[in-house]
Protein backbone atom coordinates (compact mmCIF):
# COMPACT_ATOMS: atom_id res chain seq x y z
CA UNK A 1 0.00 0.00 0.00
CA UNK A 2 1.61 3.25 -1.18
CA UNK A 3 1.88 5.78 1.67
CA UNK A 4 -0.22 8.94 1.38
CA UNK A 5 2.00 11.97 0.87
CA UNK A 6 1.99 15.33 2.63
CA UNK A 7 2.01 18.76 0.96
CA UNK A 8 5.04 20.99 1.52
CA UNK A 9 6.02 23.93 -0.68
CA UNK A 10 3.54 22.95 -3.36
CA UNK A 11 4.91 19.40 -3.66
CA UNK A 12 3.59 16.07 -2.49
CA UNK A 13 6.39 14.51 -0.46
CA UNK A 14 7.14 11.52 1.73
CA UNK A 15 9.28 11.95 4.87
CA UNK A 16 12.95 11.05 4.72
CA UNK A 17 12.66 8.49 7.52
CA UNK A 18 9.37 6.96 6.29
CA UNK A 19 7.87 6.38 9.73
CA UNK A 20 4.89 4.45 8.40
CA UNK A 21 1.56 3.90 10.14
CA UNK A 22 -1.51 2.02 9.01
CA UNK A 23 -4.83 3.84 9.32
CA UNK A 24 -7.65 1.42 10.04
CA UNK A 25 -11.42 1.81 10.00
CA UNK A 26 -12.31 2.09 13.73
CA UNK A 27 -15.53 0.16 13.13
CA UNK A 28 -14.35 -2.76 11.00
CA UNK A 29 -10.59 -2.65 11.63
CA UNK A 30 -10.10 -2.94 7.86
CA UNK A 31 -6.90 -1.16 6.62
CA UNK A 32 -7.72 2.08 4.82
CA UNK A 33 -4.30 3.49 3.92
CA UNK A 34 -0.73 3.92 5.05
CA UNK A 35 0.55 7.32 6.12
CA UNK A 36 4.10 8.50 6.70
CA UNK A 37 4.49 10.74 9.72
CA UNK A 38 6.53 13.91 9.42
CA UNK A 39 9.78 14.32 11.30
CA UNK A 40 11.88 17.33 12.28
CA UNK A 41 13.23 17.62 8.72
CA UNK A 42 9.73 17.93 7.25
CA UNK A 43 8.70 20.50 9.85
CA UNK A 44 11.77 22.58 9.00
CA UNK A 45 11.03 22.27 5.30
CA UNK A 46 7.41 23.37 5.79
CA UNK A 47 8.49 26.38 7.87
CA UNK A 48 11.03 27.35 5.23
CA UNK A 49 8.43 27.07 2.45
CA UNK A 50 5.78 29.05 4.36
CA UNK A 51 8.31 31.74 5.32
CA UNK A 52 9.52 32.12 1.74
CA UNK A 53 5.98 32.39 0.35
CA UNK A 54 4.73 34.84 2.95
CA UNK A 55 6.12 38.22 1.72
CA UNK A 56 4.58 37.93 -1.73
CA UNK A 57 1.29 36.47 -0.46
CA UNK A 58 0.68 39.17 2.16
CA UNK A 59 1.29 41.99 -0.35
CA UNK A 60 -1.36 40.55 -2.69
CA UNK A 61 -4.55 42.62 -2.52
CA UNK A 62 -7.27 41.06 -0.36
CA UNK A 63 -9.75 40.65 -3.28
CA UNK A 64 -7.10 38.74 -5.23
CA UNK A 65 -6.45 36.45 -2.27
CA UNK A 66 -10.18 35.87 -1.98
CA UNK A 67 -10.39 35.00 -5.68
CA UNK A 68 -7.65 32.40 -5.25
CA UNK A 69 -9.41 30.94 -2.22
CA UNK A 70 -12.73 30.61 -4.07
CA UNK A 71 -11.38 27.42 -5.61
CA UNK A 72 -11.41 25.76 -2.17
CA UNK A 73 -15.20 25.96 -1.93
CA UNK A 74 -15.60 24.77 -5.53
CA UNK A 75 -13.35 21.77 -4.85
CA UNK A 76 -15.39 20.85 -1.76
CA UNK A 77 -18.66 20.97 -3.66
CA UNK A 78 -17.25 18.75 -6.38
CA UNK A 79 -15.80 16.20 -3.95
CA UNK A 80 -18.47 16.33 -1.24
CA UNK A 81 -19.96 12.85 -1.53
CA UNK A 82 -16.74 10.78 -1.61
CA UNK A 83 -15.22 13.00 1.09
CA UNK A 84 -18.18 12.35 3.41
CA UNK A 85 -17.80 8.60 2.84
CA UNK A 86 -14.07 8.76 3.59
CA UNK A 87 -14.70 10.80 6.75
CA UNK A 88 -17.15 8.14 7.97
CA UNK A 89 -14.69 5.31 7.32
CA UNK A 90 -11.69 6.94 8.99
CA UNK A 91 -13.28 8.78 11.93
CA UNK A 92 -16.16 6.47 12.80
CA UNK A 93 -18.72 9.30 12.62
CA UNK A 94 -22.05 8.22 11.07
CA UNK A 95 -22.43 9.05 7.41
CA UNK A 96 -25.31 11.43 8.15
CA UNK A 97 -23.02 13.52 10.34
CA UNK A 98 -20.14 13.56 7.86
CA UNK A 99 -22.53 14.64 5.11
CA UNK A 100 -23.53 17.49 7.41
CA UNK A 101 -19.86 18.34 8.06
CA UNK A 102 -19.25 18.80 4.34
CA UNK A 103 -22.51 20.70 3.85
CA UNK A 104 -21.63 23.10 6.67
CA UNK A 105 -18.16 23.66 5.22
CA UNK A 106 -19.57 24.72 1.85
CA UNK A 107 -20.87 28.11 3.07
CA UNK A 108 -18.29 28.42 5.86
CA UNK A 109 -15.29 28.47 3.53
CA UNK A 110 -16.43 31.43 1.36
CA UNK A 111 -17.38 33.35 4.52
CA UNK A 112 -13.93 32.68 6.00
CA UNK A 113 -12.30 33.84 2.75
CA UNK A 114 -14.19 37.14 2.86
CA UNK A 115 -13.66 37.80 6.57
CA UNK A 116 -10.70 40.13 6.06
CA UNK A 117 -11.17 43.49 4.27
CA UNK A 118 -8.49 45.52 2.54
CA UNK A 119 -5.42 46.45 4.67
CA UNK A 120 -6.54 50.09 4.57
CA UNK A 121 -9.32 49.18 7.00
CA UNK A 122 -6.78 48.31 9.69
CA UNK A 123 -6.79 44.51 9.34
CA UNK A 124 -3.31 43.06 9.50
CA UNK A 125 -1.92 39.54 9.17
CA UNK A 126 -0.53 37.90 12.31
CA UNK A 127 3.14 38.59 11.59
CA UNK A 128 4.25 35.06 10.87
CA UNK A 129 3.12 31.55 10.04
CA UNK A 130 -0.22 30.27 11.35
CA UNK A 131 -0.32 26.63 12.44
CA UNK A 132 -3.68 24.84 12.69
CA UNK A 133 -3.93 21.54 14.59
CA UNK A 134 -6.82 19.37 13.40
CA UNK A 135 -9.03 17.17 15.59
CA UNK A 136 -10.14 13.61 14.79
CA UNK A 137 -13.84 14.21 15.49
CA UNK A 138 -14.01 16.75 12.62
CA UNK A 139 -11.08 15.90 10.35
CA UNK A 140 -11.91 18.76 7.96
CA UNK A 141 -14.14 21.22 9.82
CA UNK A 142 -11.64 21.56 12.68
CA UNK A 143 -9.08 23.25 10.43
CA UNK A 144 -10.41 24.23 7.00
CA UNK A 145 -12.31 27.46 7.85
CA UNK A 146 -9.51 28.60 10.20
CA UNK A 147 -6.86 27.96 7.53
CA UNK A 148 -8.86 29.81 4.87
CA UNK A 149 -9.42 32.78 7.20
CA UNK A 150 -5.68 32.99 7.95
CA UNK A 151 -4.84 32.77 4.25
CA UNK A 152 -7.37 35.49 3.48
CA UNK A 153 -5.64 37.72 6.04
CA UNK A 154 -2.33 37.33 4.22
CA UNK A 155 -0.74 34.69 6.44
CA UNK A 156 0.80 31.46 5.27
CA UNK A 157 -0.38 28.26 6.89
CA UNK A 158 0.81 24.88 8.10
CA UNK A 159 -1.96 22.42 8.94
CA UNK A 160 -1.19 19.38 11.08
CA UNK A 161 -3.78 16.72 10.23
CA UNK A 162 -5.15 14.51 12.99
CA UNK A 163 -2.79 11.57 13.39
CA UNK A 164 -5.82 9.33 14.04
CA UNK A 165 -7.90 10.46 11.05
CA UNK A 166 -5.64 12.17 8.47
CA UNK A 167 -6.89 10.78 5.16
CA UNK A 168 -9.60 13.30 4.24
CA UNK A 169 -7.25 16.15 5.19
CA UNK A 170 -4.49 14.76 2.98
CA UNK A 171 -6.97 14.57 0.12
CA UNK A 172 -8.35 18.06 0.81
CA UNK A 173 -4.87 19.55 0.42
CA UNK A 174 -5.61 19.38 -3.33
CA UNK A 175 -8.24 22.09 -2.79
CA UNK A 176 -5.39 24.60 -2.32
CA UNK A 177 -3.63 23.77 -5.60
CA UNK A 178 -4.45 27.20 -7.04
CA UNK A 179 -2.40 28.98 -4.36
CA UNK A 180 1.29 29.83 -4.77
CA UNK A 181 3.70 27.14 -3.60
CA UNK A 182 4.37 27.28 0.14
CA UNK A 183 1.33 29.37 1.05
CA UNK A 184 -0.50 26.26 2.29
CA UNK A 185 1.27 23.20 3.72
CA UNK A 186 -0.07 20.04 5.35
CA UNK A 187 1.77 17.64 7.66
CA UNK A 188 0.79 14.47 9.51
CA UNK A 189 2.10 13.35 12.88
CA UNK A 190 2.16 14.21 16.57
CA UNK A 191 5.71 13.56 17.77
CA UNK A 192 7.99 15.37 17.01
CA UNK A 193 5.85 17.70 14.87
CA UNK A 194 4.17 19.75 17.59
CA UNK A 195 7.32 20.34 19.70
CA UNK A 196 9.23 21.43 16.59
CA UNK A 197 6.48 23.88 15.61
CA UNK A 198 6.24 25.24 19.15
CA UNK A 199 9.99 25.88 19.11
CA UNK A 200 9.96 27.73 15.76
CA UNK A 201 10.17 31.55 16.08
CA UNK A 202 8.66 31.91 12.59
CA UNK A 203 5.34 30.55 13.91
CA UNK A 204 3.17 33.45 15.09
CA UNK A 205 -0.02 31.63 16.08
CA UNK A 206 -1.07 28.07 16.83
CA UNK A 207 -4.79 27.29 16.61
CA UNK A 208 -6.23 24.01 17.85
CA UNK A 209 -9.44 22.10 18.23
CA UNK A 210 -9.62 19.21 20.64
CA UNK A 211 -11.16 17.85 23.80
CA UNK A 212 -10.26 15.72 26.77
CA UNK A 213 -6.78 14.19 26.82
CA UNK A 214 -5.76 15.81 23.51
CA UNK A 215 -6.51 19.30 24.78
CA UNK A 216 -4.61 18.66 28.01
CA UNK A 217 -1.60 17.32 26.09
CA UNK A 218 -1.53 20.31 23.73
CA UNK A 219 -1.76 22.76 26.60
CA UNK A 220 1.05 21.04 28.50
CA UNK A 221 3.32 20.98 25.43
CA UNK A 222 2.68 24.70 24.90
CA UNK A 223 3.38 25.46 28.57
CA UNK A 224 6.71 23.64 28.44
CA UNK A 225 7.67 25.56 25.30
CA UNK A 226 6.61 28.92 26.75
CA UNK A 227 4.04 29.34 23.99
CA UNK A 228 0.27 29.78 23.79
CA UNK A 229 -2.16 27.63 21.85
CA UNK A 230 -5.46 29.27 20.93
CA UNK A 231 -8.18 26.66 21.39
CA UNK A 232 -11.46 26.66 19.50
CA UNK A 233 -14.30 27.52 21.86
CA UNK A 234 -16.25 24.66 23.38
CA UNK A 235 -19.99 25.31 23.23
CA UNK A 236 -21.07 24.34 26.75
CA UNK A 237 -24.84 24.01 26.60
CA UNK A 238 -27.15 22.97 29.43
CA UNK A 239 -30.44 21.16 28.93
CA UNK A 240 -33.01 21.53 31.70
CA UNK A 241 -35.94 19.11 31.87
CA UNK A 242 -38.64 20.27 34.25
CA UNK A 243 -41.54 18.47 35.83
CA UNK A 244 -44.50 18.77 33.46
CA UNK A 245 -42.38 18.59 30.29
CA UNK A 246 -43.19 16.24 27.42
CA UNK A 247 -40.57 13.67 28.44
CA UNK A 248 -40.67 11.66 25.22
CA UNK A 249 -39.89 14.82 23.34
CA UNK A 250 -37.27 15.94 25.86
CA UNK A 251 -35.51 12.57 25.67
CA UNK A 252 -35.12 12.96 21.88
CA UNK A 253 -33.45 16.33 22.48
CA UNK A 254 -31.16 14.79 25.10
CA UNK A 255 -30.03 12.07 22.67
CA UNK A 256 -29.18 14.61 19.99
CA UNK A 257 -27.34 16.93 22.35
CA UNK A 258 -25.22 14.21 23.95
CA UNK A 259 -24.51 11.73 21.17
CA UNK A 260 -23.17 13.75 18.26
CA UNK A 261 -19.95 12.20 17.00
CA UNK A 262 -20.75 9.29 19.35
CA UNK A 263 -20.26 11.69 22.25
CA UNK A 264 -16.73 12.62 21.15
CA UNK A 265 -17.38 16.17 19.92
CA UNK A 266 -14.52 18.56 20.67
CA UNK A 267 -16.64 21.72 20.36
CA UNK A 268 -20.12 20.82 21.66
CA UNK A 269 -20.56 19.46 25.16
CA UNK A 270 -24.01 19.09 26.69
CA UNK A 271 -24.97 18.66 30.33
CA UNK A 272 -28.47 17.46 31.17
CA UNK A 273 -30.15 18.67 34.35
CA UNK A 274 -33.51 17.28 35.46
CA UNK A 275 -35.80 18.27 38.29
CA UNK A 276 -36.09 15.53 40.88
CA UNK A 277 -39.82 15.15 40.29
CA UNK A 278 -39.18 14.16 36.65
CA UNK A 279 -35.85 12.35 37.05
CA UNK A 280 -37.01 8.73 37.16
CA UNK A 281 -39.45 9.11 34.29
CA UNK A 282 -36.91 10.94 32.10
CA UNK A 283 -34.29 8.26 32.78
CA UNK A 284 -36.78 5.61 31.66
CA UNK A 285 -37.60 7.51 28.48
CA UNK A 286 -33.94 8.17 27.59
CA UNK A 287 -33.19 4.50 28.27
CA UNK A 288 -36.00 3.44 25.96
CA UNK A 289 -34.94 5.67 23.09
CA UNK A 290 -31.19 5.01 23.43
CA UNK A 291 -31.78 1.26 23.46
CA UNK A 292 -33.26 1.46 19.95
CA UNK A 293 -30.39 3.38 18.35
CA UNK A 294 -28.69 1.58 15.49
CA UNK A 295 -25.05 1.06 16.43
CA UNK A 296 -22.75 -0.25 13.73
CA UNK A 297 -20.82 0.52 10.57
CA UNK A 298 -20.81 4.34 10.18
CA UNK A 299 -20.63 4.01 6.39
CA UNK A 300 -24.21 2.66 6.35
CA UNK A 301 -26.92 5.34 6.11
CA UNK A 302 -29.08 3.69 8.78
CA UNK A 303 -26.36 3.85 11.47
CA UNK A 304 -27.00 6.23 14.37
CA UNK A 305 -23.83 5.66 16.39
CA UNK A 306 -20.39 4.56 15.28
CA UNK A 307 -17.32 3.48 17.24
CA UNK A 308 -14.91 5.47 19.34
CA UNK A 309 -11.77 6.54 17.51
CA UNK A 310 -9.34 4.09 19.14
CA UNK A 311 -8.92 1.22 21.55
CA UNK A 312 -7.36 3.64 24.06
CA UNK A 313 -10.44 5.90 23.86
CA UNK A 314 -12.70 2.90 24.46
CA UNK A 315 -10.74 1.72 27.51
CA UNK A 316 -10.70 5.26 28.91
CA UNK A 317 -14.48 5.56 28.50
CA UNK A 318 -15.10 2.24 30.29
CA UNK A 319 -12.87 3.36 33.17
CA UNK A 320 -14.69 6.70 33.41
CA UNK A 321 -18.10 5.02 33.51
CA UNK A 322 -16.82 2.79 36.33
CA UNK A 323 -15.65 5.90 38.21
CA UNK A 324 -19.04 7.56 37.69
CA UNK A 325 -20.76 4.55 39.23
CA UNK A 326 -18.43 4.68 42.22
CA UNK A 327 -19.36 8.37 42.56
CA UNK A 328 -23.00 7.39 42.98
CA UNK A 329 -24.48 7.45 39.47
CA UNK A 330 -26.87 4.62 38.58
CA UNK A 331 -26.37 2.63 35.39
CA UNK A 332 -29.60 2.48 33.38
CA UNK A 333 -28.13 1.18 30.15
CA UNK A 334 -24.87 0.06 28.56
CA UNK A 335 -21.48 0.91 29.99
CA UNK A 336 -19.37 -1.76 28.30
CA UNK A 337 -17.51 -2.51 25.09
CA UNK A 338 -19.37 -4.73 22.63
CA UNK A 339 -19.34 -5.91 19.02
CA UNK A 340 -22.53 -4.86 17.21
CA UNK A 341 -23.22 -7.06 14.19
CA UNK A 342 -19.98 -8.87 14.98
CA UNK A 343 -17.88 -5.81 14.12
CA UNK A 344 -14.46 -5.89 15.82
CA UNK A 345 -14.11 -2.12 16.24
CA UNK A 346 -13.97 0.20 19.26
CA UNK A 347 -17.65 0.22 20.24
CA UNK A 348 -19.14 1.24 23.58
CA UNK A 349 -22.77 0.42 24.26
CA UNK A 350 -25.01 3.51 24.36
CA UNK A 351 -24.85 4.34 28.04
CA UNK A 352 -27.30 6.12 30.33
CA UNK A 353 -26.23 7.21 33.82
CA UNK A 354 -29.03 8.39 36.11
CA UNK A 355 -28.74 10.43 39.30
CA UNK A 356 -25.28 11.80 38.50
CA UNK A 357 -24.14 14.05 41.34
CA UNK A 358 -23.48 17.72 40.53
CA UNK A 359 -19.74 18.31 40.27
CA UNK A 360 -18.87 14.65 39.65
CA UNK A 361 -16.91 13.38 36.65
CA UNK A 362 -20.12 12.32 34.89
CA UNK A 363 -21.79 15.67 35.58
CA UNK A 364 -18.86 17.68 34.19
CA UNK A 365 -19.38 16.22 30.71
CA UNK A 366 -15.83 14.92 30.40
CA UNK A 367 -16.63 11.38 29.23
CA UNK A 368 -15.93 11.51 25.48
CA UNK A 369 -18.13 8.59 24.51
CA UNK A 370 -21.82 7.79 23.86
CA UNK A 371 -22.65 8.37 27.53
CA UNK A 372 -25.67 10.37 28.70
CA UNK A 373 -25.41 11.59 32.29
CA UNK A 374 -28.64 12.84 33.86
CA UNK A 375 -27.84 15.30 36.66
CA UNK A 376 -30.65 15.31 39.20
CA UNK A 377 -31.37 18.64 40.92
CA UNK A 378 -33.97 19.71 43.47
CA UNK A 379 -35.59 22.27 41.18
CA UNK A 380 -34.94 24.61 38.26
CA UNK A 381 -33.17 27.18 40.43
CA UNK A 382 -30.69 24.59 41.76
CA UNK A 383 -30.12 23.28 38.22
CA UNK A 384 -29.41 26.75 36.80
CA UNK A 385 -27.09 27.61 39.67
CA UNK A 386 -25.11 24.42 39.05
CA UNK A 387 -25.08 24.95 35.27
CA UNK A 388 -23.80 28.48 35.75
CA UNK A 389 -21.04 27.32 38.08
CA UNK A 390 -19.92 24.84 35.39
CA UNK A 391 -19.66 27.54 32.70
CA UNK A 392 -22.82 26.86 30.69
CA UNK A 393 -23.25 29.38 27.88
CA UNK A 394 -26.80 28.57 26.94
CA UNK A 395 -29.85 26.74 28.18
CA UNK A 396 -32.50 24.66 26.43
CA UNK A 397 -35.57 24.32 28.64
CA UNK A 398 -38.10 21.51 28.32
CA UNK A 399 -41.14 22.36 30.41
CA UNK A 400 -44.91 22.55 30.41
CA UNK A 401 -44.65 26.02 31.95
CA UNK A 402 -41.15 27.44 31.57
CA UNK A 403 -41.69 30.57 33.68
CA UNK A 404 -39.85 29.37 36.79
CA UNK A 405 -36.97 27.95 34.71
CA UNK A 406 -36.55 31.19 32.78
CA UNK A 407 -36.50 33.21 35.99
CA UNK A 408 -33.86 30.85 37.40
CA UNK A 409 -31.80 31.12 34.20
CA UNK A 410 -31.90 34.92 34.38
CA UNK A 411 -30.77 34.81 38.00
CA UNK A 412 -27.85 32.54 37.01
CA UNK A 413 -27.10 34.78 33.99
CA UNK A 414 -27.47 31.95 31.48
CA UNK A 415 -29.15 32.89 28.17
CA UNK A 416 -32.11 30.63 27.41
CA UNK A 417 -31.60 29.88 23.70
CA UNK A 418 -34.47 27.39 23.33
CA UNK A 419 -37.65 27.14 25.34
CA UNK A 420 -39.35 23.99 24.20
CA UNK A 421 -42.89 22.93 25.00
CA UNK A 422 -43.33 21.56 21.50
CA UNK A 423 -40.96 23.18 19.04
CA UNK A 424 -41.13 22.12 15.37
CA UNK A 425 -37.45 22.94 14.93
CA UNK A 426 -36.68 19.69 16.79
CA UNK A 427 -37.22 16.67 14.56
CA UNK A 428 -35.92 13.10 14.10
CA UNK A 429 -32.85 12.86 11.89
CA UNK A 430 -34.32 9.67 10.40
CA UNK A 431 -36.76 11.78 8.40
CA UNK A 432 -33.85 12.97 6.25
CA UNK A 433 -32.59 10.32 3.77
CA UNK A 434 -29.04 9.16 4.37
CA UNK A 435 -28.79 10.74 7.80
CA UNK A 436 -28.50 9.50 11.36
CA UNK A 437 -31.63 8.81 13.41
CA UNK A 438 -30.37 10.65 16.49
CA UNK A 439 -32.72 13.63 17.06
CA UNK A 440 -31.33 16.99 15.94
CA UNK A 441 -32.26 20.61 16.62
CA UNK A 442 -32.16 23.31 13.99
CA UNK A 443 -32.09 26.83 15.35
Amino acid sequence: MTPRSMLIGGERILPQDLALREIRNPATQAPLATVADAGVAEVARAIEAASAARPRWRTLAAPLRQDRLASVGAWLRERGEPLAALLARESGAPLGETIDEIAELDPAVPVAAQRVPEPASGAEPSGGIVVVLAAFDRPLASWLPAAVAALAAGDTVIVVASSEAPLAALEAADAFAALPAGVFNLLVGAEPVLPALLAAPEVARILASGAGAARVAYAEAARQAGRTIEFEDVNLEALLVCAGADLEFAAAGVLWACLRRSGQSSVARARVYVESAAAAALADQVHLQAAFLEVGDPAKPETDLGPLISHAALRRAEEQVARALKDGARLKLGGRAFQPWGLPGHFLQPTVLAAARPGSLAARGEILAPVISLIECRDAAAACTEAGSQGARGLAVFAGDAGAALEAARAARIPARHVVARDPRWFPYRDRPGASAVAVARS
